[in-house]
């Protein structure tokens, strides 16, 4: 059974706790999740603290996402309903303002650095790196008026959102770059541009802060679509990071043209590495065996897509009520924490996620 809680006829329905409702059996799951010492630990060691005050704040906001409601609503709500604040642990509310300040007072790249470390005590080490990483790119889009008030690009000058391109239509806001370990679903890296970030630009980028986090080791697979398609782009995948860029090519590049680009670096042939020389090789070897199949891997790509659209669609990203840079980079790391647990708690395969964003 499960029970939508959305605006009906401009009212909006209690938030009345109902462990047959599927959404309150993994709200439960998830509480738990928030509660082990090992999340607290993460909090502590960013100076998100006092801790146990993270945690409540944390469960309100991550719960008011999975519920898709204004923070505000839900918070009278729990105010009202002793078993939904049984349900989520909590003995005393505190108000939407200090939930608001409470996120407030933290720096940004602190709170995305604890958002890590959470996901990696849920998820624990990767060990050796990951074998297979979907890369993609989705716009952040601010609920802003832009027929009422239509801005130019002088316009946002002086402000941190910019216009952009997602695909089907412009929008005001930024962009997020979200990396995901193909075979887990976890959530490896996620990074805020101005949404006018060319995606190639973004692609060394993204490759240095998997490298630096230990994910990105030789031969890895990085997948992405041919936003990220450039010659510059598969040289310093292959050349700098030994990694194996996946990148769908572009209608006016072949196969062939990217072959003969893309060179053994000069060096290892005037410092005689062997051992070098022969690794390269069989790196371009395994890009061509990809390439040569990129319609068998587009499906397998599509499932960051699933994610993405559990973010946009099924939980609260699609229009975000915040306008500036570091507002709305904590909203969008809380929703990928909700994610991350969502698919710890089981929600990984391509059906789960599509029914999750859908509810």
């Amino acid at each position: 059974m499960f029970t939508s809680i959305y605006w009906v006829i401009g009212v909006k329905l209690p938030v009345i706790a109902d462990l047959r409702d599927q959404k309150f059996k993994i709200l439960k799951k998830a509480v738990k999740k928030l509660e082990k010492d090992g999340i607290k630990e993460a909090l502590a060691r960013n100076g998100i603290k006092p801790v146990d005050e993270a945690v409540v704040m944390l469960k309100i906001l991550l719960a008011s996402l999975l519920f898709r409601l204004e923070l505000s609503y839900f918070v009278e709500e729990l105010k009202n309903r002793s078993k939904l604040r049984k349900l989520l642990n909590i003995s005393e509310v505190p108000d939407t303002k200090e939930v608001y300040d409470f996120m407030a007072k933290f720096e940004e790249e602190s709170f995305r650095k604890a958002i890590e470390q959470i996901i990696n005590s849920l998820f624990g080490r990767t060990g050796r790196g990951c074998f297979k990483i979907v890369v993609d790119t989705s716009g952040i889009d601010l609920d802003l008026n832009k027929q009422k008030n239509r801005k130019s690009n002088e316009d946002l000058e002086d402000k941190e959102y910019k216009w952009g391109f997602d695909g089907n239509e412009f929008f005001i806001g930024f962009k997020l770059a979200f990396a995901m370990d193909y075979k887990t679903k976890r959530p490896l890296l996620f990074l805020i541009f101005p949404a006018n970030t060319n995606d190639c630009q973004i692609f060394e980028d993204v490759l240095e802060n998997l490298k630096r986090r230990g994910y990105l080791k030789p031969k890895t697979i990085v997948m992405a679509d041919k936003g990220f398609c450039s010659y510059y782009n598969y040289s310093i995948a292959l050349k700098k990071y030994r990694a194996v860029p996946v990148i769908w090519l572009k209608e006016n590049m072949s196969l062939s043209k990217l072959l003969s680009m893309i060179s053994t670096p000069l060096t290892y042939f005037i410092e005689n590495k062997i051992k070098d020389i022969i690794f390269f090789k069989k790196l371009v070897k395994i890009l061509v065996d990809y390439l040569k199949r990129v319609d068998e891997l587009k499906a397998e790509r599509s499932e960051v897509e699933d994610v993405f659209k559990l973010g946009k669609c099924g939980l609260f990203m699609d229009k975000i009520h915040r306008f500036t840079r570091r507002a709305v980079a904590k909203f969008v790391y809380a929703n990928v924490l909700l994610i991350a647990i969502l698919i710890r708690l089981g929600f990984r395969e391509k059906k789960a996620l599509q029914r999750l964003a859908e509810w």
